[in-house]
């Protein structure tokens, strides 16, 4: 070994020192580097997790719960929490059966048929709106189908009563919330 008991330090000696010392240094950075991505990873993961969580939890939780958030978001003219309730096909969907471009569009023709624009009364001509009947549900809760096709709407001139069959599924997160994953216009 060299500089030990004598024995002479050349120069390659140094330079190999040298280089080893920055390849370890190199392999450490890397390694913290790549430690850190994964931590980020990481933290994002349990982000996105608390996100759809979150989401789900603030979701309708029932046919009825759901129908009356879509009278709400007509009556309030709020299209951003009608078409955050449907997924982007079933927005597209309903936007079509409607004759609009965008699902938001929809809403707000919907809107403008909300009688002298008394949102209110149009929500309470519409408090209990679906007949047991009209609520379909899947094995284990996973889905529901709500045909909101002819809504016990009182008076009628108060606002839309056909809005059409939604396809809901329990969105993810586990917060128990449903949104609507297809639509159908009525026949």
């Amino acid at each position: 070994m060299p500089g030990w008991r004598g024995r002479p330090v050349r120069r390659r000696h140094a330079i190999a020192a040298g280089t080893a010392g920055a390849l370890v240094l190199a392999v450490g950075i890397v390694g913290q580097q790549l430690a850190a991505a994964e931590l980020a990873d990481r933290r994002q993961a349990e982000l996105d997790q608390a996100h759809q969580e979150a989401f789900s939890r603030v979701m309708p939780h029932s046919a009825g719960s759901f129908v009356q958030l879509m009278i709400k978001a007509i009556a309030e003219r709020q299209p951003d929490i009608a078409c955050t309730i449907l997924t982007p096909p079933a927005g597209r969907d309903f936007a079509a059966a409607h004759g609009a471009d965008t699902c938001e569009h929809a809403v707000d023709a919907l809107s403008r048929q909300v009688s002298n624009g008394d949102g209110v009364a149009y929500q309470n001509a519409a408090l209990m709106p679906l007949p047991g009947s009209a609520t379909e549900y899947g094995p284990g809760g996973n889905w529901l189908r709500v045909d909101a096709c002819a809504l016990a709407i009182s008076p009628p001139t108060a606002g839309p009563a056909v809005l059409g069959v939604f396809h809901l599924e329990l969105a993810a997160g586990g917060g128990g919330g449903y949104q609507a994953t297809g639509f159908t216009k009525c026949l």
